[in-house]
């Protein structure tokens, strides 16, 4: 009897992963951005636009979700390698998907050894090419800071802000001296 539930734990286990990440990457990849710029709206699309950015966040808020019921064990097996393979996607929008993820897993995970890995994601994309990005890893690493030791914020996290303040991007160097602040 054991050995039966041992094996149907496991394999509805799974299957939920399976699902959740097959549901993840298939419907939250699927459309651009939103235009950071102020504009009028020019119609459906600026809706549309804005309802992915609603779901990209919602499906973060459920990786955070997951990592709290599963525990960090399970979370930093299954999840952490996964949001990690999406840093180094050619498409901006995974890398940003990246970093909602990585900070609302951190929320989630605390202080433990999985949350390392989160930070080194999240500074990891402090160099991108896409200023959308950059601006977006101070925002991530703001959330993350009451998961981070005070030690890790002064010798890894401030110096990467300061070196964004220098951004020649006026979103970024405005993010990251918010943010900044937000550490002092």
């Amino acid at each position: 009897y054991c050995d039966v539930y041992v094996l149907v734990n496991c394999i509805c286990t799974q299957f939920v992963f399976d699902f959740l990440m097959m549901f993840f990457f298939f419907f939250f990849f699927q459309a651009e951005d939103g235009i950071r710029d102020a504009q009028e709206s020019r119609g459906l699309g600026d809706v549309y636009k804005r309802q992915v950015h609603t779901i990209r966040a919602a499906a973060a808020t459920n990786l955070k979700k997951l990592a709290e019921i599963f525990g960090a064990e399970w979370a930093s097996e299954h999840l952490i390698p996964q949001v990690g393979a999406m840093c180094s996607s050619n498409n901006y929008l995974f890398r940003l998907t990246t970093l909602a993820s990585c900070a609302m897993l951190a929320e989630a995970l605390g202080n433990v050894p999985g949350s390392a890995r989160l930070l080194d994601m999240v500074t990891g994309l402090a160099n991108d090419p896409v200023p959308n990005v950059r601006f977006n890893v101070s925002k991530a690493v703001v959330q993350m800071i009451p998961s981070l030791d005070k030690a890790v914020l002064s010798s890894k996290v401030k110096p990467m802000l300061q070196t964004m303040c220098e951004d020649p991007d006026a979103d970024v160097k405005f993010f990251a001296g918010k943010a900044l602040m937000e550490i002092a």
